[in-house]
């Protein structure tokens, strides 16, 4: 999980609410192997577990996507919704 992944969603959530951009609030999460003797990966692990946990918290949706490819067609599925 990048540096600020928790700050960038704070600030859309909270321009959401306030009405502002962005309109909509999108998030995906790579599902991904990770070994326990990896600590620094299990420690980046439990940033997104808590990123997740703000998210569901907030009511909003989380998507998992396996590979860019998913990634791309899972978003034009909800960029596709938006439009209905």
């Amino acid at each position: 999980m990048g540096d600020f992944t928790q700050e960038e969603f704070n600030l859309a959530w909270d321009h959401l609410k306030k009405g502002q951009c962005p309109k909509y609030l999108f998030v995906y999460v790579k599902n991904i192997s990770i070994s326990t003797h990896d600590r620094a990966a299990f420690k980046n692990y439990n940033k997104v577990l808590d990123l997740i946990e703000t998210i569901e918290k907030k009511e909003q949706l989380y998507e998992n996507f396996k590979n860019s490819f998913d990634l791309i067609y899972r978003f034009k599925n909800h960029i596709g919704m938006i439009g209905k």
